[in-house]
């Protein structure tokens, strides 16, 4: 009967060993989970609004877009030395 016992006591040890790593792990996967997430939610949320921003600018829906646009690409032309008027 005592030798049952231990056998219960050892196996129980081991199962409570195991479930702790297996919670390690669980949280680790949820925190680097969690984190993937959050910055592609923040990467798709910004691509999303420059390219629609983008879109209305082209279409002259949203004013001011097409001449910033174009101000920055001057402004990268004249610290490159190219001409993006000529092709």
């Amino acid at each position: 009967m005592q030798e049952e016992e231990n056998e219960h006591v050892e196996q129980l040890a081991e199962d409570v060993h195991v479930l702790r790593e297996q919670m390690t792990y669980t949280w680790r996967r949820l925190i680097y989970e969690g984190a993937m997430r959050g910055a592609g939610f923040v990467i798709g949320t910004v691509l999303a609004v420059a390219i629609a921003s983008w879109l209305l600018g082209v279409f002259g829906i949203l004013p001011g877009i097409g001449e910033t646009a174009e101000r920055l690409r001057e402004i990268l032309d004249a610290r490159t030395g190219l001409d993006s008027s000529n092709g």
